[in-house]
């Protein structure tokens, strides 16, 4: 800053800059306290979160998950410094993150940088919710850029696999065999499946379809218990089936369960659902029965699910509402790398077909 010769004061650039940060950091400042935010410290308000999760519709196996991540990773960070959740920033959680890389780094440690990428989005989600809560203006986490992780391989089950499968429990006359067609055609969650009673089996008159109402399931914890709720709010569904599955399921329930059983998948002895560790280890002596290779699961079928309706052409959207996905991301999650690769050459050819007499 200097004076001229008409005791004017000339401002320098860099004095300028200067007045300008001061006068925004002072406006930010202002515009912070105005939220909540500015009175709690991350960790309180993520405690408080917590408490609010547990109450409130969502899986158990979820609520772990989130409490587990914020207790061993998002908590020892914060606590050290005990920032305020308005002062935290871009800045404060690209250090988070840089944190987190260096425990992906060190072999000694148990730690992905799949489980990176779930602890962020842990403590993302409720940055979400303190944005609408009015806690704090926006999500720090917005802009900070997270290192890539590789998308593992999801193997599907395939046609000729479910077809042994089915074969072989049919002939054996399994007391669930019903599973496998079930779990091929709908893509439901295994949860899902084993909450399923036969009052969810419907028959639309008006107009005239099939379905099954999805609105509950048999959680994953140590003493699962049947929740009123599924996974996610879009599992709450309407699941359309073919005429030939619901008369197979009819089939199934004369001839097999001799209508004396409240769940469709129930245990043999006594009237009960089945519970999750069983009917997985039920699906593996399946599995090594048909010689079908290892790893197959009750989820290997929702993978088969996804793969098969995209190679199908069926509409994405419908497709979600179905297999109750929230967004079209989780399709392009679960479906299988090596089988959508196959429909690469006929992407070729259509767009020759299109493209004749252009070139």
């Amino acid at each position: 800053m200097a004076m001229d010769d008409n005791n004017k004061v000339k401002l320098d650039n860099d004095t300028i800059m200067n007045l300008a940060k001061a006068i925004a950091d002072v406006q930010q400042k202002q515009q912070e306290e105005q939220f909540k935010g500015s009175t709690i410290t991350l960790t309180d308000y993520m405690q408080d979160w917590l408490q609010m999760k547990k109450q409130t519709n969502i899986d158990v196996k979820t609520y772990e998950g989130y409490e587990s991540r914020y207790r061993n990773h998002i908590k020892p960070f914060f606590d050290a410094e005990a920032p305020k959740l308005t002062d935290v920033d871009t800045n404060t959680v690209s250090a988070f993150v840089g944190a987190l890389r260096e425990k992906v780094d060190n072999t000694s440690i148990r730690f992905s940088m799949r489980t990176l990428h779930d602890v962020f989005t842990v403590l993302s989600i409720a940055l979400n919710e303190a944005v609408r809560g009015n806690y704090i203006p926006r999500n720090p986490c917005d802009n900070v850029r997270l290192p890539k992780v590789k998308k593992t391989q999801k193997e599907a089950i395939t046609k000729e696999e479910v077809k042994t499968l089915y074969e072989i429990t049919r002939e054996a006359n399994h007391f669930n065999w019903i599973a496998v067609p079930l779990l091929f055609s709908t893509g439901m969650r295994r949860g899902e499946l084993l909450a399923l009673t036969w009052n969810d089996v419907r028959y639309d008159i008006e107009q005239r379809t099939y379905y099954i109402n999805i609105n509950k399931a048999v959680g994953a914890e140590k003493k699962p218990t049947i929740h009123a709720y599924t996974k996610t709010h879009s599992g709450v569904r309407r699941c359309y089936i073919s005429e030939g599955l619901y008369n197979l399921m009819i089939e199934y329930r004369e001839k097999t369960q001799h209508h004396n059983r409240t769940y469709v998948i129930a245990q043999k002895t006594k009237n009960g659902w089945r519970e999750p560790r069983n009917f997985n280890r039920t699906v593996k002596q399946w599995c090594d029965k048909a010689g079908l290779p290892n790893g197959i699961s009750p989820h290997s079928f929702r993978h088969a699910y996804a793969t098969y309706m995209m190679m199908a052409g069926q509409p994405m959207d419908a497709v979600m509402r179905q297999a109750g996905w929230s967004n079209e991301r989780m399709i392009h999650y679960y479906t299988d790398d090596a089988v959508m690769s196959q429909k690469q050459p006929e992407v070729a050819e259509a767009m020759g077909r299109l493209t004749e007499g252009m070139f």
